[in-house]
């Protein structure tokens, strides 16, 4: 008796999963833009304002600003995932490649958006968390951590002032301005996601999770 009772509960539990999962599946949509040699995918959001899927859009276009140029000679190739999808909040990680024809080696991209679904506006780390010493010290232990040792050297090239502006100014794709520092989070259930640049031979990015 007590296993048949055991049983019916994972096989409800499980139901409930699986109707959970397909309820958030079932909001998005993957897109594509696609012109030339470019081919960005983005999702949209079913039941979500016009506002909130057109910023998805846009922002996930944005890359292409760092090649206004040389958009004649480019080939670049972006995918997404959906870091975190709830009621209030959508966030996206986007990667990729770019080449512009004559380069010395292709680029590995790396950004986010996240939005706030209610006013339909972006959110950035600074808008989350405290850009502090204490959020920077998590940071460095969590470096210490999670990123193999190549990738750690890397980042120990960062000193703490500079860790402090680079987050402080994190989340922004607008080319060319004076605080755009190729820095981004993202969000999921219980952490935050950091992305900050480092030179190519070791990837051009890294990511380093810290708990909320």
């Amino acid at each position: 008796m007590k296993k048949t009772i055991t049983l019916m509960i994972i096989v409800i539990l499980l139901i409930c999963c699986a109707g959970c999962s397909s309820e958030t599946s079932s909001r998005v949509i993957s897109k594509r833009y696609t012109k030339d040699g470019v081919s960005i995918r983005y999702p949209a959001l079913q039941g979500a304002s016009k506002t909130v899927n057109s910023l998805i859009k846009d922002e996930a276009k944005k890359a292409l600003d760092y090649y206004a140029n040389t958009l004649n000679e480019l080939s670049l190739t972006v995918g997404y995932k959906i870091k975190l999808l709830t009621n209030a909040e959508i966030s996206i990680v986007y990667s990729g490649t770019a080449y512009v024809k004559g380069a010395a080696h292709p680029n590995a991209l790396f950004y986010t958006t996240n939005i706030n679904l209610k006013t339909g506006k972006k959110i950035r780390l600074k808008d989350f968390t405290s850009v502090d010493t204490a959020f920077v010290d998590k940071l460095k232990k969590a470096a210490k951590s999670q990123l193999p040792p190549k990738l750690f050297q890397a980042f120990q090239n960062y000193d703490d002032e500079q860790l402090m502006k680079y987050l402080g100014s994190a989340d922004t794709l607008d080319y060319g301005v004076d605080n755009q520092y190729d820095t981004f989070s993202y969000l999921m259930k219980d952490s935050i996601g950091i992305s900050l640049p480092v030179g190519h031979a070791v990837g051009d990015h890294l990511e380093i999770e810290v708990f909320r």
